[in-house]
Order: structure tokens, then C-alpha cells, then sequence
């Protein structure tokens, strides 16, 4: 009997979510686009940072032209009302015309493989701590990558790898964790796709989280608003040090020893934020603190949740 292969889980929210015009974000807010005001040079990312709201939005194609006009300066919205599409609300026709009163904006750059490498290098050595950075990091890869793609320089799985590489190891750490929950038959030897950590890395910035909607009558934490490490400001963020704790949260002492050596030992992703010694320094050890409290996430969940 031939036995039917598993699918892979997928993540999936525990909350509702919210889509279409509600769900575009407001004129100014962390992740609208920057308001056009007519420079040629800042076209093209207006119209891709647009098309990431759209799509996260799932905003319909009748309802983009009128969308479009939120992120307008005064004089520009003037100028986009005559643009062929405009009257008809047709986003197409609409798009094209726009494209054709900035022609030459929207050449394709040329790249080549150290430009991907140089890009990965720089990027690594910087911690992403909102969504918005997150965004931008996949837009400015994505551009890179989708033309040596095209061009047969780089394999979409060479994609993907520099995609990881590009991302600071605290972060590549925190991803795994959930990679390997929702992709369990994943092969190791080779890198996740760089749609799925792309998801990932949006589920954990996810600003829409319950825990920051507290039910009416109830606020937010304030330690959840606004988290200081090591002179970094995480507004409405959960820090990686705290995916941990919640993913071992209720786990067997087998799996959480499993965690602490199979990933590049806790402490790294603690260090990272200057917290290492806090949780040390009055308990000893890293191994007093999980042995004498039973879970780590504990002790950090009284001290800095």
C-alpha cells in the first residue's frame, strides 16, 4: 500500500485578521510609504512600498487607484488625476501611465554576484528589530536577487541562501526555531526558501499580535510597549530573547536541552542584548538558573516581562 507523503503545517494566526481598506495602514504611520512629493529617483520605491501594502492588505485592484492618493503629496495628487486610469479607477491602466510620465525611473539596474555578497555582508551585522526594517531588507535584497535570477548568475536556491546570510544570527537563530516546527521534513542540507522566512520574520514583527490588543478595559503592558536593551528602543516588538522562552514555554527538560545545544547555545541570543550577566550575575549560572527554576524563561519572564 503506497502511503500518501505528509504535508508540511503551515503557520497560521491565532487572531483575526483584518484585510482589504481597513487593513491599509494610515498616511504616515511606521509602515506606509513615504508621501510622494514628485521626485523621479523615489518613484519606483513608492510604487514597490505601495504594492507590499496592497498585498499584505489584499487590497482589490478597484480600490487602488483611490488608495494610491492617501500616500500623494498636495501638487502630485493634481498631476495623477490626469493619468489615463484615473477616471475609470481601472489600477492597471492606471499603473502603466504612471510608468510612462516617469520613463527612465524604472530601468533595471544591473548587478552582479559580489553585489548580493556585498550586501548579505553588511546587512548581517545588523540586528532587524521591527517590521518595517524587515521590509526594507527584503525589498533591497529582493531587487538584487531577482535580477541575478533573471539572468542565470545566481539558482533561486543561492537566492534563498544569501537571503538567510544577509540576516543578523540572533535573527537566524529565532527563525529556526518555528522553521523547524512548521517545516519538519525540511532538508537541512539545504537552505529554507526565502518566501517562507520571509513569513516567518513577518509573523514574529507582527505589530498586530494579540497580546498588544488587550481586550476592552485592559492596556498594554509597559513593558511590552516599550522595551530598552542595551539602548535599543523595541516599540510594540517582541525581542528574540523572548520567542524562546515562549517556544519551550510548557516543553520537556529533554527539548529545552535540545534548543540550548542545537542552536548555538541561548546565551549568544541573550548577549546580543546585554542581558546575559543581568540573568547570571545573581543566580550563579546560566545552568543554576534553569536547574534550580525549572524553565530559564521564567526567571526573564519575571524580570523583564
Amino acid at each position: 500500500m503506497l502511503l500518501k507523503p505528509i504535508a508540511e503545517p503551515r503557520i497560521h494566526s491565532m487572531t483575526a485578521t483584518v484585510t482589504g481598506k481597513a487593513a491599509m495602514p494610515a498616511l504616515g504611520s511606521s509602515r506606509a510609504p513615504k508621501t510622494f512629493e514628485g521626485n523621479k529617483e523615489d518613484i519606483a520605491e513608492f510604487l514597490e512600498q505601495f504594492k507590499n501594502c496592497t498585498e499584505d492588505s489584499q487590497l482589490l485592484d478597484e480600490d487602488k487607484v483611490k488608495f494610491l492618493f492617501r500616500y500623494l503629496g498636495r501638487q502630485q495628487k493634481d498631476i495623477f488625476k490626469t493619468f489615463e486610469g484615473y477616471n475609470t479607477g481601472d489600477w492597471a491602466t492606471f499603473l502603466v501611465s504612471i510608468k510612462e510620465a516617469f520613463e527612465g525611473a524604472f530601468t533595471e539596474k544591473k548587478y552582479t554576484c559580489q553585489s548580493i555578497i556585498q550586501f548579505a555582508r553588511v546587512h548581517s551585522a545588523a540586528q532587524i528589530t521591527t517590521d518595517v526594517e524587515l521590509r526594507t531588507y527584503h525589498r533591497e535584497l529582493q531587487a538584487i536577487a531577482h535580477y541575478l535570477v533573471k539572468e542565470s548568475v545566481i539558482s533561486d536556491e543561492e537566492h534563498s541562501h544569501y537571503f538567510w546570510f544577509g540576516l543578523h544570527e540572533a535573527m537566524c537563530q529565532a527563525i529556526e526555531q518555528m522553521l523547524a516546527v512548521t517545516h519538519p521534513l525540511h532538508d537541512r542540507t539545504k537552505p529554507y526558501s526565502h518566501a517562507d522566512i520571509f513569513t516567518v520574520g513577518k509573523y514574529v514583527f507582527n505589530i498586530n499580535t494579540f497580546y498588544n490588543n488587550p481586550p476592552e478595559g485592559l492596556d498594554v503592558p509597559a513593558a511590552r510597549l516599550k522595551l530598552t536593551t542595551q539602548g535599543m528602543v523595541l516599540s510594540g516588538e517582541v525581542p528574540f530573547w523572548n520567542i524562546y522562552w515562549k517556544m519551550v514555554e510548557g516543553s520537556s527538560s529533554f527539548y529545552l536541552q535540545k534548543i540550548v545545544d542545537g542552536y548555538g547555545r541561548l546565551w549568544n541570543v541573550m548577549e546580543c542584548y546585554g542581558m546575559l550577566w543581568k540573568v547570571m550575575e545573581p543566580h550563579g549560572n546560566l545552568w543554576k538558573v534553569m536547574g534550580g527554576y525549572g524553565r530559564s524563561w521564567k526567571i526573564l519572564e519575571v524580570f523583564y516581562i
